[in-house]
Parts: C-alpha cells; structure tokens; sequence
C-alpha cells in the first residue's frame, strides 16, 4: 500500500472543493466483464472494461497496469489494449486486459476505480473485485512475450476535445523503456520497524523478477537485496538480570531466489531448468506437505505468503498435462541445500557441533487432479529433512561396565515422505484435508543418556547411538475470501510412533514423547466498500512465529501499502543472533515481549 502524495496544492483544493460541491450531475457508466467463463491453466483471460460518458464530463483516471501486482506470480499481465470512439458529445472508451494464468486457484480482481470530472469536481467510479477460478490445463506462454501499448495516462492525454489537465494524475514517461520495464519486470520496496523492550529490528528489501522469452524459450530472475539491523536483549534462562546480554547485528546481503529456464515438450509437458522455489499443499498457511520443505531461516522473519519463506533449490522440473484437470510433476534435485541459519548458526550455537548434511540427490513425484467440485493431489519425495536433526555417533562400553555415546556431529536425516490433500470448496470457502508421512532418526531421551538407555543401545541396536521412528502429520483448514474480509484456521497434530522392538527402551526415558498440535487462526476484516483497508490479527503458529498480534493495513494509489501492527510473538528466526550458551542447563533465551511494528511497501 502506499503512502499518499500530493503533486500540487490544486489537487487538495479540487478534492476539497468536490466535497463540498457534490450536486453536479455526471453523465457516466462503467461495465466490466471476464472471459472466457471457463478458464484453464495456460489460457488468456481477458478483462474488459467499457466506460461511457459524455461532455461536459471528462475522463480523469483509469485503472493502471499494476491493478493486477498483487496476482502475480500466479496471474501475469501479457498485454493491454485502450480504445477511444467518439460519437459528437459522447464517449466510449474500452481498457482490455490480457491475463495469462500460471498456476490453478480461485482469484478475486482487486477492486478498482474509474475517475471522472466535470467543471473541476471529481466523481468516482467503483468497480468491485471479480472472482474467477483457473483449473488444470497445458501452459503455453506464461512469460509475457508481447510488449504493453503505450502507457495508460500517456494514450489518455490524446484525448481530442478534452484539453483539462489530468490534475495531477498523470505522468508522461519514456513510453518505450516504460513499455518494455512494465512487460518483463516486476518490483517490491519495503521496510519493517519493529520496537519492543527486549527485541528492536529495522528491514530494507528489494525484490526484482524479471522474465523474458526467447523463441521457444523462457527466462525468469528474481533476486532480493536486503539489509538489517537488530537489537535484542538476551537473558539466561536459570541466571539474573545480571546475566543479560544484548546482541546487535547488521545483516546485509544479495540473494538469487529464482533463476531458471523453461519450455514447451511436445503439447502436453513443460520442461523447467534451474534454480526454483517451489510450494506444495492446499492450506494458505500452514500445511503438513509444505512444511518439509526447504525455509529460509535468517534475520529478515518470515512472511504469511509461504513462497516467502523457501529456500530455493537447483533442480530439473517437468509439468505433465496427461488429461483434463490434471498435472503430473517430477523434480530432480543434485543436492539438498538448506537455510544459512542450519549451515552456520547451528554449529555456533552448539559450542563447534559439525553439521553433516547428506550428499544425496532429492527425488520427488506430485499428482494433481482438479475437477470442478474437488481438488485431490498425491505427493512423493525422497530427500532430506529440513527439520529431521540428530547426533550420529555410536555407544562404546568403558571400564567397570560402563558405557559412554561417542557423539560428535549433528546429522541431517534422510527422508521418504508420502502425502495426501483434498480441498473442497463451497461457496467462498474452501475445506482443506492434509496428511504426510514419513521417517526419521532420533536419539533417544533428547542425547541426554542414562547408562540403562547407552546398555539397552550397546546390546539391542548394533551399538548405534540412534533409533527410526515415524511421524504423520495430520492437518485440516479452512480458508475463506469473502466481501466482509479474509478468514485462515488451520489445526495440524504431529503423531509419533516407533517399531514394537524399541518398546522396552522408550520405558526407560525420563520424559514421554511429545505430541504438540499445531494451531493457526487468521481473520482480517475489510473497512470500507473498496476494500483497501483491512483490520485483523491472529494467533498460534503462523510462518513459524507463534503467538498473537493485531494489524492494519491500508492501500493506496494502486502500489503502496502500510501497516502498522502490535504482536506478542516468538520468532524463530530470533535464534540467528542468540549468543552461544554458557552451559547445556543455562541457555540464552529472548523475552517474548509485546512489540509495534510499521512497515511500509510498494509494488512497482
């Protein structure tokens, strides 16, 4: 959203004046439609609007070419066309905006407005959000391809008789380079001030994505340049105040999210090369599938969009579009790459642990099928755990029967996980149904061994430090787009089982395994008709931050936006600047305080 400038005296003047003189009579009508009515992934979706109107009215303002930013990546804006018929004193201007779906979803047309003048008074037209659904279907072209025709306000400036100036809201770019900027890239600014007693951060990010194609083949780079500084006061958890330390940390840094190549195989399949983020399941904020795969864990937080949050990873992908409604994706992974925080905090906060992260390629298979009623996907992948953490080692026997485990690096786990989800949706609701599965290794009585568990290890377990055990995680949600707002609820339970062998050990642990369900509500409430101001908050585990806060959030001239929030949250990407523990039993801990937050962005 953006914050709101004025370009002259006379606007503010004219805006005051069309409040106070708000009786003139406009002769003005505003249509808009979508075809075509059954949409699938690949195809081109044309948003039209026609607007009528006659002099002494005068067309003042249109939607731009950033109405549709906030549907990007999943709907691009391919071309645009601006036609103007006179007919003596009427008018009839028709915007028609090419869309291309890339991935399948129910949408919603952010609302816009069409502004009108007459005798220095300004009348606005609003135009509500359009819902449409996209489904299943063989991408063609999803990189635009076509540059845009001439900027809007720059082909409304020739606009015959009507000599007015715009009042302030145009401005006459190089169309040629604003032409090719608007088709092939797309932008984001922000910053994030946080203030609490023990927790203080200021963020700057650039993100830029740009996308190209080449005869048959297409290019995509987004990159993000960011900087930030925190201020955290840390405290030990068995110490005094005395024992408080404060960290301050600078993090500046430039990362490649996305850089890859993709084309047309054939009719049916797309063939995708490169550095990629992906996402899975259906849940918009947490989902058992997604979770298991690769977070970028480090000093920035985390996002509720859950692309903010992954870790991108070098891999060959290829989409198959075997029948209606359904797509069938392999991936190949060489190498596992996991979040900066596993690669360097971990071992500084383990007192000089070595981390050992397995050499193994990831392979992966993901079926889904939408029909119109349902959506039901199946999910393989053979990989490593971004989560799935242990101490390899082995137990020796010492003198005297005694026995000691020889545990001297931290290792990432293999994975084989199987999952499933079903959404239904019913009206503007939308019933979500998740379950993963899979393996991992453990250690026992979390590496603190009494010599009962290191005998029972010795002699039952090959003398391996280590056991198997399989986890499922159950999830349900139920995610909602309405015209009063936005609602998020999901519920996910971790249930932890072991082979029938291991019984006799897990008697012998002083603790019972825990089972902690997950929990997430998000409500955000709409204030005003055009949609562009919303009061919410939630509480549990959203983007791994688990707590509560409240937050509003206000858009404006079609690109910015600011927010201003109160949380009582911890973060777990507040571990990327704990200091190193003094002891096992005497750890550095953050206060979870109340904090405010201001952040301000624009889409360009």
């Amino acid at each position: 959203m953006q914050i709101v400038f004025f370009r002259s005296k006379r606007w503010v003047l004219n805006a005051v004046f069309s409040l106070i003189f708000a009786s003139v009579s406009f002769a003005a009508t505003v249509t808009s439609r979508i075809t075509p009515t059954d949409i699938k992934k690949g195809d081109t979706i044309g948003y039209e609007i026609t607007i009528g109107y006659s002099l002494p009215t005068k067309l003042v303002s249109i939607p731009p070419k950033t109405l549709f930013d906030a549907l990007s990546p999943d709907i691009t804006l391919q071309d645009f066309k601006f036609n103007k018929v006179k007919d003596n004193n009427n008018y009839t201007v028709t915007l028609y905006y090419e869309l291309n779906p890339v991935r399948v979803g129910d949408y919603t047309i952010p609302d816009h407005t069409v502004i009108f003048s007459q005798n220095k008074v300004l009348n606005k037209k609003s135009l509500a959000g359009q819902q449409f659904q996209v489904t299943e279907g063989l991408l063609q072209d999803d990189i635009v391809d076509v540059p845009m025709d001439d900027d809007l306000m720059d082909l409304l400036s020739d606009n015959d008789d009507e000599d007015e100036e715009m009042m302030g809201f145009t401005d006459k770019p190089d169309s040629q380079f604003k032409d090719y900027w608007d088709s092939h890239f797309i932008g984001q600014v922000s910053t994030l001030f946080q203030k609490g007693s023990t927790r203080q951060k200021s963020a700057y990010l650039l993100r830029l994505r740009y996308e190209e194609k080449v005869s048959f083949l297409s290019a995509v780079i987004e990159g993000d340049a960011y900087h930030t500084n925190l201020d955290n006061t840390y405290t030990l958890s068995n110490g005094g105040s005395n024992d408080d330390i404060k960290v301050k940390k600078k993090t500046e840094d430039v990362l490649m999210r996305e850089a890859y190549i993709k084309t047309n195989v054939g009719d049916k399949a797309v063939l995708s090369v490169g550095s990629q983020i992906i996402v899975w399941g259906q849940s918009d904020v947490f989902s058992p599938i997604d979770f298991f795969l690769p977070y970028q864990l480090d000093d920035r937080g985390f996002s509720i969009n859950k692309a903010d949050n992954r870790k991108p990873q070098k891999m060959i992908k290829l989409d198959a579009y075997p029948i209606k409604n359904m797509v069938l994706t392999g991936y190949y992974m060489p190498k596992f790459t996991p979040s900066d925080f596993i690669n360097q905090d971990l071992n500084r906060l383990e007192d000089g642990m070595r981390l050992t992260i397995p050499k193994k390629s990831q392979k992966a298979v993901r079926l889904l099928y939408q029909p119109e009623w349902f959506t039901i996907g199946f999910t393989y992948l053979d990989g490593v755990s971004p989560w799935g953490l242990y101490k390899k080692g082995s137990v020796i026997q010492e003198y005297d029967d005694r026995y000691n485990a020889n545990l001297d690096l931290w290792t990432m786990a293999d994975m084989k996980m199987k999952a499933i989800e079903i959404s239904k949706p019913i009206g503007n609701t939308a019933i979500k149904l998740e379950a993963a599965q899979f393996k991992d290794l453990y250690n026992p009585d979390g590496f603190e061994y009494t010599q009962s568990i290191l005998e029972w290890l010795y002699r039952n377990n090959n003398k391996k430090s280590y056991i198997p055990r399989k986890i499922t995680l159950l999830g349900t949600a139920i995610d909602g787009h309405y015209d009063w707002g936005i609602l998020n609820f999901y519920v996910a339970y971790p249930l932890i089982t072991y082979d029938s062998k291991y019984d006799s050990l897990l008697k012998l642990e002083n603790k019972d395994e825990e089972e902690i369900p997950l929990f997430g509500l998000h409500v955000g409430k709409y204030l005003g008709q055009d949609k562009k101001m919303i009061l919410g908050g939630y509480a549990g585990m959203v983007s791994l931050s688990f707590g509560a806060a409240i937050y509003y959030t206000y858009e404006f001239l079609e690109s910015w936006r600011i927010g201003i929030g109160i949380d009582y949250v911890m973060n777990f990407s507040d571990e990327t600047s704990r200091p190193e523990n003094k002891d096992d039993n005497n750890e550095y801990e953050l206060s979870i305080v109340p904090a405010v937050n201001v952040a301000i962005s624009r889409r360009f």
